[in-house]
């Protein structure tokens, strides 16, 4: 998982901007083919759903990166992104996009 609070540092998204101000960390997985392969049910309520409330995760907010590089997801996140904070996301990772907030008392890359 690659830390990109950086990018999300003056993010609109509430769910970003609170668990950041609180001390919190953003952190991105890339799934190849995820866009393809991954259903929204899946990521809502299903197993990388549960995975990531496991691993400490407050919720699972997702983008899917489409073969166009364009982005969908939750309205609020994907409005959020300006296209320099949506280029720097690209340019560290392709695939679909899975966030998991953190507190900072787990803040190691995993």
């Amino acid at each position: 998982m690659l830390q990109v609070s950086d990018i999300f540092a003056e993010s609109s998204f509430r769910v970003f901007a609170d668990g950041l101000n609180g001390g919190g960390i953003i952190k991105v997985r890339c799934v190849p083919s995820g866009a393809k392969t991954l259903t929204n049910s899946a990521l809502k309520k299903g197993d990388i759903y549960n995975e990531a409330i496991k691993s400490g995760a407050k919720g699972l907010p997702f983008l899917k990166v489409l073969d166009d590089g364009e982005v969908e997801g939750i309205s609020a996140l994907v409005s959020s992104l300006d296209s320099t904070n949506k280029e720097q996301l690209l340019c560290r990772s392709r695939g679909s996009y899975h966030f998991t907030e953190r507190s900072s008392q787990s803040a190691g890359l995993d």
